[in-house]
């Protein structure tokens, strides 16, 4: 199966969306096409930014300031997972969902399992 008809199934079928990238390359692991389905979706996404554990503290302050908020994760390390996993809960309360379907996007590589796991 190609990659769109996966991305509208995962969209369709998700009651929010975690974009994850890579906190070392934010800007290269943005898909403009896919954060515009995304939008168009109407669903509430959560920036996820993966492996912040590979960049320096200097780079992670500018990362969360460029990216306020966003979530900053080490998805392999499973650092920073409770606050996410925290936010997911607070939203599926919000929502009223016993069972929060939560689609996880992105490029290959970017811990997208990875995140899948820990969580």
């Amino acid at each position: 199966m190609s990659f769109w008809p996966v991305v509208k199934r995962v969209l369709d079928d998700s009651d929010m969306i975690l974009l994850v990238k890579d906190a070392r390359v934010p800007d290269l692991s943005k898909n403009e096409e896919l954060e515009w389905k995304i939008r168009q979706s109407g669903k509430e996404v959560i920036e996820v930014f993966n492996k912040c554990d590979l960049i320096s503290k200097t780079e992670r302050a500018l990362l969360e300031k460029m990216f306020p908020s966003g979530v900053y994760v080490a998805a392999t390390e499973k650092k920073g997972i409770n606050p996410l996993r925290n936010l997911l809960m607070d939203r599926a309360a919000k929502l009223e969902h016993r069972e929060l379907k939560v689609g996880v996007v992105g490029y290959p590589n970017m811990g997208k399992s990875a995140l899948i796991n820990a969580l």
